[in-house]
């Protein structure tokens, strides 16, 4: 099938959601169909990828909008079969009463990639089926460089969004101190200020990110907005426990199961008390399931070419 990802509207960057989009399409032509991304704006630079397309083909056998700009335009197309593959619900750019909207928009096929996006939809009486992006296992090993430290070492995803909140991780910090831990980050942007003693890494290498994860006894995880959040899921295979929020919406119930498979708090406090007595036997249990659930990237566009194929 010929297979084209839509993101005219939004772009590419370097951020998480791109890569997806870029390491499905890989994986899609490996399974031997022809899978491209329509972009007019390509800056994302974390690895060498195929040249976008300046438009949608109307030879076009499926058009996956990747983005809810590119989601109404992609309903409208007078070809192919029309689907968006909804991997976050994106507030920050369209209001809530818009999404839903586009959400049951009877010419696009809802894909979305997590359990409370799923309910989500069925709340407001829109179909949708969950289809994950899958995770490169082979890339995620334990260095288990955290056995060399003196303290338990604490990682997070640094960004100055709200969602992400970073401040929690701060607080975190600021409250467990300097004695008997030590902290890490990375992100896209610029060092946060006035955090010195935090080690932090940005836009890291893959190298550099099995180093970082595999260096860290704790992965600290308080978004409150996610898709299917991808981070934890790496940190728990390169050996971190994870330590995540309860928020319904922070893209993890599909795998951090409380007292199962990850450490999962309702305020910081109880996320500090966590901290300081972390429990590493939740390591293995969460990387059963997120291999059982979740999954590899072949076996999650298979499913994806399955539904597309059932249209």
């Amino acid at each position: 099938m010929k297979i084209i990802f839509n993101l005219l509207g939004c772009g590419l960057g370097n951020n998480g959601g791109v890569r997806t989009v870029l390491k499905s399409q890989q994986t899609l032509n490996e399974l031997g169909h022809d899978c491209k991304v329509a972009a007019k704006v390509d800056n994302f630079t974390w690895f060498k990828h195929s040249p976008v397309v300046s438009s949608v083909p109307e030879d076009a056998d499926a058009v996956v909008a990747a983005s809810c700009v590119d989601a109404g335009r992609t309903a409208n197309l007078p070809f192919g079969k029309k689907l968006w593959w909804i991997r976050a619900h994106e507030t920050w750019s369209m209001s809530n009463a818009l999404l839903e909207k586009i959400y049951l928009n009877p010419r696009l096929k809802n894909l979305v990639n997590s359990e409370w996006q799923y309910d989500n939809l069925r709340r407001i009486g829109a179909d949708a089926r969950i289809v994950y992006q899958g995770i490169d296992f082979e890339d995620w090993v334990d260095l288990k460089l955290r056995n060399q430290k003196n303290k338990t070492v604490i990682g997070c995803l640094y960004s100055r969004k709200p969602r992400k909140r970073w401040s929690d991780f701060l607080l975190l910090a600021e409250t467990l101190g300097t004695a008997n831990f030590e902290y890490m980050a990375y992100g896209t942007e610029k060092p946060p200020q006035g955090c010195d003693y935090i080690k932090y890494y940005r836009n890291p290498t893959l190298d550099e990110l099995q180093i970082l994860y595999s260096s860290c006894h704790i992965w600290f995880a308080p978004t409150n907005s996610e898709g299917l959040h991808n981070c934890p899921m790496e940190a728990a295979l390169s050996g971190c426990a994870i330590l995540c929020s309860d928020h319904p919406r922070n893209g993890m119930i599909d795998y951090a199961r409380p007292g199962e498979t990850a450490m999962v708090y309702s305020d910081i406090k109880e996320a500090i008390d966590m901290a300081k007595g972390y429990d590493y036997t939740l390591v293995g249990p969460m990387q059963e399931l997120l291999h059982e659930k979740i999954g590899d990237r072949q076996k999650n566009m298979k499913y994806m070419v399955e539904i597309i194929e059932g249209m």
